[in-house]
């Protein structure tokens, strides 16, 4: 038989650890398969779950999302609908308005020539009565003067001295 050599021995120390750490990684590898295999019947189960629960609340939210498309269709029609006819109310609100207060402004204009022809009027009338009053009455005051100087004369009395508004107002 032959001898072994340190060089023999080495490849034997080698080849016991390549062969120990390949049986380890074996071991790992055993390991992490069945650890898989452990994680997939879990995951297997919540997917089970997850189909019994949630596919119904999808099928719903499908019904409900297909019952609602038309009916949100309408409202938008009708929304769209409601805003134009306000959108022309408006502006035959506005017309009005505008209409009434053009109105307003003649009226006003109207009533203030109406006020101030009659203030003119009043005036007017007031001037022609203090005039119609002031004339007769100058006359009658001028012939009570003329009355009283020519008494004066006749009786010799000493003529008085009228005032300054007397002299004015005698004819």
């Amino acid at each position: 038989m032959q001898q072994w050599t340190s060089h023999d021995t080495i490849i034997a120390i080698f080849t016991a650890i390549t062969s120990i750490g390949i049986l380890i990684q074996a071991f790992v590898l055993i390991g992490v398969y069945f650890g898989a295999r452990k994680a997939m019947v879990q995951v297997s189960k919540l997917v089970e779950d997850a189909r019994e629960h949630v596919l119904p609340i999808l099928a719903t939210s499908r019904s409900v999302a297909d019952d609602l498309s038309p009916k949100i269709k309408v409202m938008a029609t009708n929304i769209t609908e409601v805003t134009h006819s306000v959108r022309n109310q408006t502006v035959h609100i506005n017309s009005a308005v505008h209409d009434v207060v053009d109105r307003s402004h003649k009226q006003a204009a109207r009533v203030d020539d109406m006020v101030t022809g009659t203030l003119d009027g009043i005036n007017a009338a007031t001037a022609s009565v203090k005039e119609g009053i002031a004339a007769p009455v100058r006359q009658v005051s001028g012939f009570f003067n003329g009355l009283r100087a020519a008494l004066d004369v006749l009786l010799q009395r000493e003529r008085t001295h009228h005032s300054k508004a007397d002299s004015d107002l005698f004819v």
